[in-house]
């Protein structure tokens, strides 16, 4: 046997050792010991089967990166289900400072939204179940030409085949009524994400629809309505170093949940990309973190666990003019496209665009050397492709790194009541 190279040895203090492994991501606890110069033929009988349990120990001759590697093509060509994700327009009814699009006057034509119809039904036809995706801009200012249209289609074409359908949506959460709601999950619809920028003084000042008006009360009000309507509501508060004070006071809005409400709820702490002072605002969200934990809500940092849905090959992004994309961080309007939807309802990728994305995987060889692979995957296929050098997510900052897994740790503590 030996010791896993996904291995983080973590001192919880002077005899105790964690032993976090990024690829089961699980965690062992024992007695402090010398694993750099480990004679593994010391360890107990019992303390080596609970690290062969959480893949911490593994067979001489395992090559743990081949296997990772293997999974994480099987993940991408699994064809079991079709994540589509529709811009219904790039408009939305805020302007926050930090967004990336530029949000033009926009709407989706009749022609195109027959086009997506006809793609889901191909996907039907070929067996797949489709998850679609709302996005934008602010999707729900389409709500009655193009989200209700197509999601009932969808889900009167799926109702009865035997392959699932569901739908979802990221939102600014203003237009996200209780009564659209039950309309929605009439047709699918299981949830969406919603975004707040503080408390509502702070939220209030980047998010306004018109001079005034108090947009947090209302975005507050509709993500209680989710939970009590049995519906996931993802919830995403932006940190900035101005709103950093205001994110204890946010977990008092949730107390009034039922405890089978609150898991419909998950708190995703994310620092804006323009933030200067990262670091100096990270013991204040980490109270905020603490404090939806102790009332019994998901929360974390952003933090890498899954594959994401750009490096998957049955996924895409349709925009409300037909072009098609991979990803939906970035600004439509000044980036080429990378396909687009045919008349007969079909894909049609230019350029091998869609070839060249996904071999661009696993081409940056610090990260096949690195014990947080499994957690992070190298990055997204728009980070591959984009770097011009050897890169890491983590700046190759080891210290950092053993931070991710406290938080990890803490995460998977939170949830599951275990390591």
């Amino acid at each position: 046997m030996k010791l896993s190279i996904f291995n983080t040895y973590l001192r919880g203090g002077k005899d105790a050792l964690a032993i976090y492994n990024s690829l089961t991501d699980r965690t062992a606890l024992c007695k402090s010991f010398d694993w750099t110069n480990a004679n593994l033929n010391e360890l107990s009988a019992t303390l080596a089967d609970c690290l062969k349990e959480c893949g911490c120990l593994v067979e001489d001759g395992k090559d743990e990166v081949a296997d990772y590697i293997s999974k994480a093509r099987d993940a991408e060509f699994n064809s079991t289900t079709f994540h589509l994700i529709v811009n219904p327009t790039l408009d939305c009814n805020f302007r926050c400072p930090y967004c990336y699009e530029e949000h033009a006057r926009s709407k989706m034509s009749p022609e195109t939204l027959e086009r997506i119809k006809l793609f889901a039904k191909n996907t039907l036809e070929r067996g797949q179940g489709l998850v679609l995706s709302f996005f934008g801009g602010e999707p729900l200012l389409r709500y009655a030409k193009t989200v209700a249209p197509l999601a009932q289609y969808c889900h009167r074409l799926y109702t009865g085949s035997g392959h699932r359908f569901s739908f979802n949506a990221t939102t600014n959460g203003f237009l996200l009524s209780e009564k659209r709601m039950r309309e929605m999950k009439e047709w699918g619809f299981t949830g969406a994400q919603i975004t707040l920028d503080g408390d509502k003084e702070a939220h209030n000042r980047i998010r306004f629809a018109r001079e005034g008006q108090d947009t947090f009360s209302r975005i507050i009000s509709n993500i209680l309505a989710m939970a009590k309507n049995g519906l996931a509501a993802g919830v995403r508060i932006n940190c900035t170093s101005d709103n950093a004070k205001t994110l204890q006071s946010l977990p008092q809005h949730f107390s009034g949940l039922t405890e089978e409400e609150k898991r419909c709820v998950s708190v995703d702490f994310q620092t804006v990309w323009q933030e200067p002072n990262k670091e100096a605002i990270v013991p204040d969200i980490d109270k905020a973190v603490g404090l939806f934990r102790e009332m019994g809500i998901r929360a974390h940092k952003r933090m890498p666990n899954g594959f994401c849905y750009g490096d998957m090959r049955n996924s895409c992004i349709v925009n409300h003019n037909g072009d098609v994309y991979k990803c939906t961080a970035m600004d439509f309007r000044n980036v080429p496209r990378e396909g687009f939807i045919t008349e007969m309802g079909t894909l049609e990728w230019e350029n091998n665009s869609l070839e060249k994305r996904m071999s661009s995987k696993f081409t940056n060889p610090p990260c096949l050397k690195c014990r947080l692979l499994p957690l992070c995957h190298g990055g997204c296929t728009k980070h591959s492709m984009s770097a011009r050098r050897e890169y890491c997510l983590n700046g190759f900052d080891e210290d950092r790194k053993d931070r991710v897994v406290m938080d990890r740790i803490a995460y998977n503590y939170s949830i599951r009541g275990t390591l």
